[in-house]
Order: structure tokens, then sequence, then C-alpha cells
């Protein structure tokens, strides 16, 4: 997926197939709109393609939590594969940091 277009598009599929409510892609489209807008400002000229590659794997971790959840006990250790969430916590926040 490379385009805006192609992931808004990805979402209103997931309605289609009963997999993701409408007021949860309603939600979704506002978070990456608002994601989007917060990022462009940052003036790094790779922003728009990092932030749609985070708005990707959130959206991917998403449908997955909603096939299989994950149940956090009291006390856990980090768990960084198959998929590393701290990391991907670090990607989807730096870019609305004005380090500066």
């Amino acid at each position: 997926m490379r385009s805006e277009q192609e992931f808004v598009l990805r979402i209103k599929k997931e309605v289609e197939r009963g997999k993701l409510p409408p007021d949860v892609a309603d939600n979704f489209e506002n978070l990456y709109y608002n994601y989007k807008n917060a990022v462009l400002q940052n003036g790094d000229p790779n922003a728009y393609r990092i932030m749609l590659s985070n708005m990707m794997d959130l959206f991917d971790r998403d449908l997955l939590d909603a096939d299989n959840p994950f149940t956090f006990q009291p006390y856990h250790k980090a768990i960084r594969e198959p998929f590393d969430y701290y990391t991907f916590s670090q990607n989807y926040i730096r870019l609305l940091v004005d380090f500066r």
C-alpha cells in the first residue's frame, strides 16, 4: 500500500468484510487524518511516507488484536517479536515531537 487512497479503501473493505464495525472505521479514519495533519507540520521530507507506514502498521495490529486479543498480566516481560510494539510506539510518536 503506497497511498492514502489505498489505505482508506482498505479500511472500507474491512467494514464490508465485517471485520471492522463502521463506527470504529470512522474513528480510525479520523485518527489517520488528525495524525497526518500533525505529522506533516514537522517539515521532515520523509514524514508522509513514515506516517503512512506507521498508520498501516497500527491498522494491521488493530485487526490482529480484534481476532486474537492479547491480555497483559500484572507483570510481563517485554515482547519484541514477532512485532516490536515498543519500537513502533517510539516511531509513531517521534514524528510529533519537535526536538529543537
